[in-house]
């Protein structure tokens, strides 16, 4: 019961009652592989990486072959930014379950973070074909597609996915991101040519756009 209330609550956002039945349920039954996990999603989601990871540390020596201790260990090596160390992970839950296609994106996100565009986007593309109608995965395949600089082909994607306006905002705010600033400010402006009463975001972002190149023209100087 215990277990049940903390994923409810957990789902709700009230992390630390959540934790609090999860932390419960161990009292319970130490050897719970469900309240664990629950009280690791707990902690990872209320952003206390550290415990997460000394708390999942102590399964991985008793179940180091279970997919969903793999799966949230790898999510918080993400967060805490090891990149380098969660890959394996992924790795190895794509190699068990390849008809997965969280699997085969998580792998996606963890290439593009470190740069590895074309092995982004061939996970991707896997992802896509297990999950033809997830948006959040197309949208992933375009960021990939965009950032190895095949515009046009990230540009289709996103437009199939959230309409051309948006696409072309997310195409500058990438840029922005990777501070090519010329390109954010043609996406941007595009956005708002195409949508000017209706996409108020691209105009949030130009603005922001010019602050960081003033910022960075400061710091130049």
């Amino acid at each position: 019961a215990y277990i049940a209330i903390g994923q409810i609550e957990l789902e709700k956002g009230n992390h630390d009652l959540a934790l609090a039945y999860f932390e419960q349920a161990e009292e319970v039954s130490p050897n719970s592989l469900a309240a664990l996990l629950g009280s690791v999603r707990a902690l990872r989601s209320q952003g206390k990486l550290n415990a997460a990871l000394e708390k999942i540390s102590t399964t991985m020596t008793t179940s180091p072959d279970d997919t969903e201790v793999m799966r949230e260990l790898s999510l918080i090596y993400d967060l805490m930014g090891k990149e380098s160390l969660s890959l394996s992970l992924y790795q190895e839950l794509v190699k068990r379950a390849p008809d997965q296609a969280e699997y085969h994106n998580n792998l996606g996100l963890n290439h593009m973070v470190r740069g590895h565009y074309d092995d982004a986007i061939l996970s991707f593309l896997q992802a896509v074909e297990l999950d033809s109608d997830n948006k959040k995965i197309k949208n992933n395949l375009a960021s990939a597609y965009a950032l190895k600089g095949m515009e046009n082909i990230a540009l289709k994607i996103f437009t199939s996915t959230v309409g051309e306006s948006a696409a072309y905002n997310n195409l500058g705010y990438l840029y922005m991101n990777q501070k090519h600033w010329d390109d954010a400010e043609r996406t941007l402006k595009k956005a708002l040519q195409l949508h000017p009463k209706h996409y108020p975001r691209a105009q949030e972002n130009l603005e922001a756009l010019a602050e960081l190149r003033m910022s960075e023209d400061r710091i130049q100087q």
